[in-house]
């Protein structure tokens, strides 16, 4: 699954045990890392263009995938998470400095790496009310991480509660943004956005005139 450059003129992709990077109008790869596995779905650029993100397995024999990352321009690969656990949903922040992506825990948690190479920390912690959050998208104005979860508690005579939730990160606060839907998208300006959503509708039809058996024999 190759990835685009946000300049245009690059694609990135895994094969093997390799992370490379190609020009658009064709031309050699370049190799720039190497791992002894890589979720090559995962591969993501940098907001300015100059690094390479992607989740890896540093060992064979490592049974969860961690975050690595790589300088475009050629330098030492670094690992920014431990392995103890499996991730998904691997993004960039728009600052470009700190990725976000989702713990598969029992409390679901969406946590954060850093480019400095600090401890991750905790970005939404899902417990109250317990969401599980699959995968998620930054507003371009780096404020707010909308995700796409669902209420696990399934309590009887409850509405379900699945859809986007948005995590505004100045107040804390998680609240439903769309019940049943997709991810929002932006467009390059940044100032509009559109999702999809879905309702559930039953009907009912009535047949008539209906040719009985004795009709349809003769």
């Amino acid at each position: 699954m190759p990835q685009w450059s946000p300049d245009g003129l690059q694609l990135a992709y895994a094969y093997g045990d390799g992370l490379y990077i190609i020009p658009a109008v064709g031309g050699e790869p370049r190799k720039l890392a190497s791992l002894p596995g890589w979720e090559g779905q995962t591969v993501r650029w940098s907001p300015d263009g100059r690094f390479l993100a992607a989740f890896g397995y540093a060992t064979p024999e490592a049974e969860n995938n961690a975050v690595f990352v790589v300088p475009v321009s050629g330098g030492e690969l670094r690992q920014l998470t431990p392995d103890n656990v499996y991730k998904e949903g691997l993004q960039w922040h728009p600052g470009g400095q700190r990725l976000t992506y989702h713990a598969s825990l029992d409390n679901s948690e969406t946590r954060q790496a850093y480019l400095d190479g600090r401890s991750p920390s905790l970005l939404v912690n899902h417990e109250n009310p317990v969401f599980w959050d699959y995968v998620g998208t930054w507003a371009p104005d780096g404020r707010r991480f909308f995700f796409f979860s669902s209420d696990v508690r399934k309590e009887e005579g409850k509405k379900d509660r699945s859809g986007v939730y948005v995590y505004d990160e100045s107040s804390g606060s998680v609240t439903l943004f769309s019940h049943n839907s997709g991810l929002p998208r932006w467009s390059h300006d940044g100032k509009t956005m559109a999702w999809t959503t879905g309702k559930q509708v039953s009907q009912l039809w009535l047949a008539e005139n209906i040719p009985m058996e004795a009709d349809v024999d003769r």
